[in-house]
């Protein structure tokens, strides 16, 4: 007979999951992780670790192809594109993208087809760049720093959006633009 915790609040179910608060926040939103108790307050919700476990089984994967990629939640393609890594994961939990999770009780990394991530990152990219975009996220997707940011709008390579709650933004379309141009996508 085993015994041990399976009801978990979402604390523990990061723990268990090794994913971020932010990672799992994101999977939680699209209920991924099916909730035990019926609450619509995150910090009330319980999740029973038995029925994740069962309901990942069909994502474990031990294989050697090329035509995937190793990511992880800190991956600089994800960064370059302005999306999360939890994004990503539901995806692969909703069929949406084609993915496997190669360590069984982690959700710490996932490989994903290159010719589908590809195409999904450009969607996020696009998506993203839809809305002005603050310094830091401008610095993270460009992969420089923010002083380089203001450069390049000093030097009308990017525009300013304004301000947003107090937050300096760039205008989405400019930085979209900018990346199409640089890297000749």
């Amino acid at each position: 007979k085993k015994s041990g915790v399976y009801h978990v609040n979402q604390y523990l179910l990061a723990q268990a999951t090794q994913l971020s608060k932010q990672d799992l926040l994101m999977m939680m939103e699209r209920s991924i992780f099916p909730v035990i108790n019926g609450t619509k307050v995150t910090r009330d919700q319980l999740f029973d670790l038995r029925k994740l476990s069962i309901s990942l089984e069909p994502f474990y994967e031990q294989k050697d192809d090329v035509s995937y990629i190793f990511i992880a939640p800190d991956d600089k393609l994800l960064k370059a594109h302005l999306c999360k890594y939890g994004e990503l994961l539901a995806d692969v939990f909703e069929y949406k993208i084609h993915g496997y999770l190669p360590n069984q009780n982690c959700l710490k990394s996932l490989c994903i087809s290159k010719l589908e991530l590809e195409t999904w990152l450009i969607g996020k990219l696009h998506a993203a760049c839809s809305l002005p975009r603050s310094i830091m996220e401008t610095a993270r997707a460009l992969g420089c720093n923010t002083s380089r940011v203001l450069e390049l709008v000093a030097e009308g390579k990017l525009k300013w959006a304004g301000w947003q709650r107090g937050v300096e933004k760039i205008d989405g379309a400019s930085l979209l633009n900018y990346i199409e141009t640089t890297t000749g996508a």
